[in-house]
């Protein structure tokens, strides 16, 4: 079988092969079939394609531009815990998973 693709679409695959995250074009395109049939309709692929603006994005998901750096402030690790209790457990968590040079 052979399929046309625009610039953009060829593109896409491109980038989505150079990623790693699919051994080859047929599992890109078994990965997009797979969704389309999860979502119950061809159109499901239209999004893989489609460009949107950054604008018009935003306007589609109903979000605004921040203008206060403190609204994106938000309690994600458990009651108590530090930015500094955080980031040593990152650190901590890193060093661990680091190669070991014999």
């Amino acid at each position: 079988m052979q399929i046309e693709l625009n610039s953009q679409s060829e593109k896409l695959l491109s980038e989505l092969l150079a990623s790693g995250l699919y051994d080859g074009i047929d599992d890109v395109i078994a990965a997009a079939a797979g969704r389309a049939r999860d979502q119950g309709s061809p159109s499901a692929l239209a999004p893989l394609a489609e460009h949107v603006e950054v604008d018009a994005l935003a306007e589609q998901q109903g979000v605004g531009v921040v203008l206060d750096f403190t609204d994106l402030k938000a309690d994600i690790g458990p009651p108590g815990e530090t930015t500094s209790d955080f980031l040593s457990f990152l650190r901590n968590g890193r060093e661990a998973d680091a190669p070991r040079s014999n």
